[in-house]
């Protein structure tokens, strides 16, 4: 059993879209230590996909909880996270092959470097990492195109990239959903995920609140969803709408995981919530605004539709920000419930087909 090192310290989704390079390793009889920011890399690790955590608070100076893992010896470190203060870090590791994107200054860091493939989704980006050993990888990344759409013409995610891990969920946690299945969980379960990290990449409550309500009249259970720091949103939701199941705040990420894989469809903006829908393999209906598919943080599955407003301002910032530059922040408030409505439906009549 070889041993490798992955340093991903940026946020919850760019963690959850390393989950096919994760896969890879594992598959390939790697033991896989990861480091990552605090509190978020134990769904991987309940998932089977790491062996040990060293984690970091990035809000603190000397933000290195454990550094154990700089007593290891390690045969391989992938490093896709291009921050400073991850590459001073790569060079302190101890392993016989270090892997980065190239820069004239990471050359002295790392043994193998190559350029980020930015026209890539970034779920390729971190498995392009891998085209040193895995044919099957350099094969993808070769083919006289630095496009995704034009050397994936089907737009449909290849299996040895897939991000679903779904056949891991169904038989864990399982007192857990049943608690939640003895609270009233009709036939067809639709989460709805409100918040973000970020300010403008939220659709409106107001329209999350019509949605719900919609959902509810067409005997939908409604399970509202979200972070302890989203719990004012997902109140105000559920005040007026109580026939919906309010577990914002209440779950861990595995736990959350593991119900999303009962379910049948989820509403969520482009935040952690979609990405984790796409790890249990649940429908997503998702709402892009600031942000745009370019950027390379799509949803990362085949069952995915992205409802987005062509706008000339788009894309605003890579993450999206707290107010909108302009004052507008029509990219989200012109998208309409019914809209939303419409693809959800879609993709409830889709599931039950499958």
């Amino acid at each position: 059993m070889q041993k490798a090192l992955y340093i991903q310290t940026a946020f919850v989704g760019d963690l959850l879209l390393s989950i096919p390079t994760l896969n890879w390793l594992k598959k390939n009889n790697y033991e896989v230590d990861l480091v990552c920011r605090k509190g978020i890399g134990g769904v991987l690790q309940e998932l089977g996909l790491v062996e040990n955590l060293f984690e970091m608070d990035k809000s603190k100076k000397k933000s290195l909880i454990n550094t154990q893992f700089l007593k290891n010896k390690y045969d391989l470190l992938l490093c896709p996270h291009e921050s400073f203060r991850s590459t001073i870090l790569s060079g302190r590791v101890n392993a016989n092959v270090k892997v980065g994107y190239r820069s004239l200054f990471k050359k002295w860091i790392y043994d193998k470097t190559l350029q980020r493939p930015m026209a890539y989704p970034e779920a390729m980006r971190q498995l392009s990492l891998l085209t040193f050993f895995s044919e099957e990888i350099s094969s993808f990344f070769s083919q006289n195109s630095t496009n995704w759409k034009e050397v994936n013409k089907s737009n449909k995610i290849p299996e040895f990239a897939s991000m679903d891990m779904s056949h891991f969920l169904q038989d864990k946690n399982e007192q857990f959903v049943n608690q939640l299945f003895e609270r009233g969980v009709g036939e067809k379960v639709v989460f709805l995920a409100p918040g973000s990290v970020w300010n403008t990449k939220r659709w409106g409550k107001e329209y999350y609140l019509k949605v719900a309500q919609a959902l509810i009249e067409k005997e939908c259970q409604v399970v509202i969803i979200g972070a302890p720091n989203e719990i004012e949103i997902a109140d105000f939701i559920f005040q007026s709408c109580p026939e919906a199941i309010n577990l914002c705040g209440q779950t861990s990420l595995f736990e959350l995981l593991n119900l999303m894989s009962f379910g049948h469809a989820i509403v969520c903006n482009d935040s952690g919530a979609m990405h984790l829908a796409a790890v249990a393999n649940l429908p997503i209906v998702s709402l892009f605004g600031p942000t745009t598919l370019d950027l390379g943080y799509r949803p990362w599955s085949n069952k995915a539709t992205v409802i987005e407003k062509g706008l000339s301002c788009r894309p605003c910032g890579k993450h999206g920000g707290e107010i909108c530059p302009i004052g507008t922040h029509e990219c989200m408030t012109l998208i309409q419930p019914q809209t939303v409505l419409a693809a959800v439906d879609k993709a409830l009549d889709d599931s039950q087909k499958n």
